[in-house]
């Protein structure tokens, strides 16, 4: 870790994410763009799972933590990410029906995001 990173406190980390609805262009393709090693990591997944795990995989860069609240997302972000994984439109997004899978995914993702950023 580099010596100004730092460690979210316990009060940020319970914190919600107070997800942007208004935001330049710029910033929408800082904080949402998907990486080359992002689209190999949703590849691991079903197509109906993808969006979800791109979105995860952006927070995690972002927010430093996955968001719960993905349909809350601004729809440019949506819009955004769905061409750049070469999905359809859409108004909602796919989420695991179970904890367990949102966990077990969340873990995969941050291990992956993890291993990439270490290469």
């Amino acid at each position: 870790m580099a010596a100004n990173e730092k460690f979210l406190t316990q009060k940020q980390r319970y914190r919600p994410v107070m997800l942007p609805q208004d935001f330049s262009d710029e910033e929408l393709a800082r904080d949402w763009t998907i990486s080359e090693n992002d689209k190999k990591e949703r590849n691991r997944y079903r197509i109906n799972s993808r969006l979800f795990i791109a979105i995860q995989l952006c927070a995690i860069r972002r927010y430093g933590r996955f968001l719960k609240k993905v349909n809350d997302l601004s729809s440019r972000i949506v819009s955004y990410l769905n061409s750049q994984l070469e999905l359809p439109p859409s108004l909602t997004i796919n989420t695991p029906e179970r904890d367990a899978t949102f966990s077990e995914q969340g873990n995969e993702t941050a291990s992956s995001y993890i291993s990439l950023v270490l290469q």
